[in-house]
C-alpha cells in the first residue's frame, strides 16, 4: 500500500529558512502548501523576489545554493557593530 501525504510546513521565516523550505517543497508534485508570514518589511534581503503573488504562489529561486544572494546593501544598512 502506498501512502500519500500532503504537507503544509509552517515556515515563519523571511530569509534562509523560507528559501530552504521552498527548495525542499519544490521537489514534491502533490500541490502541497507552504505557510508564509506576511508583513510589510522595511527592507528585504531577497529584494522582494520571494513574495507571494496575487494568485497565492511563490516562485522557487533557481540560482545556486538557496537560490538568491542576499542584498549586500541591505546587510550593510542594518549591520550592528
Amino acid at each position: 500500500m502506498k501512502w500519500v501525504t500532503r504537507l503544509a510546513p509552517h515556515s515563519p521565516y523571511f530569509g534562509p529558512g523560507l528559501l530552504a523550505t521552498l527548495q525542499l517543497m519544490s521537489l514534491r508534485d502533490d500541490g502541497s502548501f507552504i505557510e508564509v508570514f506576511y508583513m510589510n518589511r522595511a527592507a528585504c534581503l531577497w529584494r522582494g523576489h520571494v513574495d507571494v503573488d496575487a494568485n497565492g504562489t511563490v516562485a522557487v529561486p533557481e540560482g545556486p545554493g538557496l537560490g538568491y544572494e542576499p542584498d549586500r546593501e541591505v546587510m550593510a544598512r542594518y549591520r550592528v557593530s
